[in-house]
């Protein structure tokens, strides 16, 4: 009974160690990863430190005390803000090489690339995959004050590019206008175009949204939709488009429509690209 008892003792001595040991390791661990945080330059270095991190809990059961817990409250911190300086530096950097292309922009096409590339840049999504937990981070990178301000006035100087290479635009809406509202308040949606590129559209794609006399955006009283996606089967080859009297039936329901809004433009082409034209874009698409 003895020796059973003292084999009892030496195992929870030997366990109790072990478990000491494990934490001191951790422990030091996360003094390290707190000191390597300010040398991170790149994404890629910081992930290997989250991943590091992470292995921590889940390598150490029952291993945070109040003063553990705290230590590593302090260095997710520390991380977060690392993520921040680092994704803020970058999205800097590929700012200044966007304005830099702005002043070098010699067609339409050139222009509306550069400014899907800026979409791209300055898209919060971006981040998904380097750090998945960090969504309120990464909207803040890119809701900055002064990284919004600076977005928006480049995008700004894109526009008014596109716009001295307007007659260059893939796509002319030669018009697009809604039917008066028939007994039972269906509008049918008029849309013309022609196909100024040199390839053959396979479809059209058009977003609109319908307004009353005063303005307003209005909504069908039946299906009660504010906007809807209207899709027109080609091919259309360069040269052509929609012929004239082209409309969707009974789009919406209110005896209140009296015109149209254009939102967003796509076009799929026959050799397999996409191309999408939303918000100002659009308005360089209307034919003056």
């Amino acid at each position: 009974m003895k020796r059973v008892r003292a084999l009892l003792v030496l195992v929870v001595a030997l366990l109790v160690g072990v478990l000491g040991c494990s934490k001191f390791k951790a422990n030091r661990e996360l003094r390290k990863i707190e000191k390597e945080i300010p040398n991170a330059a790149t994404t890629e270095e910081l992930e290997e430190l989250d991943i590091r991190l992470d292995s921590i809990v889940s390598g150490v059961e029952n291993w945070k005390s109040d003063k553990d817990e705290k230590q590593y409250e302090d260095v997710q911190l520390s991380l977060d803000q690392a993520y921040f300086d680092v994704w803020n530096t970058e999205l800097s950097k590929e700012l200044t090489n966007v304005e830099k292309e702005t002043a070098n922009v010699s067609s339409f096409k050139e222009a509306h690339k550069l400014y899907s590339i800026l979409d791209s840049i300055s898209n919060p999504m971006r981040y998904i995959q380097p750090a998945p937990t960090r969504h309120q981070l990464r909207e803040n990178v890119c809701a900055n004050e002064e990284n919004e301000t600076r977005i928006q006035e480049i995008k700004h100087r894109i526009v008014d590019q596109a716009r001295v290479y307007q007659r260059e635009a893939p796509i002319v809406i030669t018009s697009i206008y809604p039917s008066r509202p028939n007994f039972a308040g269906g509008v049918d949606v008029h849309i013309t175009f022609i196909n100024k590129s040199d390839r053959t559209f396979k479809y059209v794609y058009f977003e609109v949204s319908p307004y009353n006399a005063v303005g307003d955006r209005v909504s069908s009283e039946i299906g009660d939709k504010c906007f809807t996606f209207l899709k027109s089967t080609g091919p259309y080859k360069p040269g052509y488009g929609s012929k004239s009297g082209y409309y969707w039936g009974n789009v919406w329901y209110n005896h209140s429509i009296r015109s149209i809004k254009l939102n967003t433009v796509e076009i799929d082409y026959m050799d397999g690209t996409h191309e999408e034209f939303v918000g100002k874009w659009v308005d360089l698409l209307l034919k003056k």
